[in-house]
């Protein structure tokens, strides 16, 4: 992007800045259009010192022949496709955001099991043997109880 000329108004171009960047028009684009709207600007002002006009002059000339901040913001803010997509559909970023939170929320626990493998091994095994040891031992108990087994 080319600089502000040094004798540009930059609060007109920092507020067409600010008017469209607010407008939702996607930074990469406000970018260009100053850039677009910088050069336009020197060409006017060099013309207009070329035929004459002293320094200030020609930079008001210049500024009054590109238009106000506001009514340039306007111009550019009537054509939906330079906004971003996230201005357009308000509802993608929303969707992405709860996308993400929910992901998180049942991959973390995912994760940390998956990090502690082997101690969550052992302790499988070492449950299901004491489950298996216990029901065993309860078996033989009930079957002792009603008879069937002499001991």
């Amino acid at each position: 992007m080319s600089e502000i000329p040094a004798s540009a108004p930059s609060s007109e171009f920092r507020a067409l800045r600010r008017e469209l960047l607010r407008g939702g028009v996607a930074p990469a684009m406000v970018a260009r259009m100053l850039a677009e709207l910088y050069d336009h600007y020197e060409d006017l002002e060099s013309e207009a010192v070329a035929s004459g006009r002293s320094i200030a002059k020609a930079s008001a000339e210049a500024m009054g022949r590109l238009g106000s901040s506001r009514v340039l913001a306007r111009e550019v803010l009537r054509n939906p496709e330079f906004q971003s997509w996230a201005f357009r559909w308000p509802w993608v970023p929303a969707v992405l955001r709860q996308f993400v939170i929910v992901t998180s929320l049942v991959s973390v626990p995912v994760l940390v099991v998956v990090s502690r493998g082997p101690l969550i091994v052992r302790w499988c095994v070492s449950t299901g043997l004491a489950m298996l040891i216990t029901g065993a031992l309860l078996l033989l108990l009930a079957r002792m109880m009603i008879g069937r087994l002499p001991l």
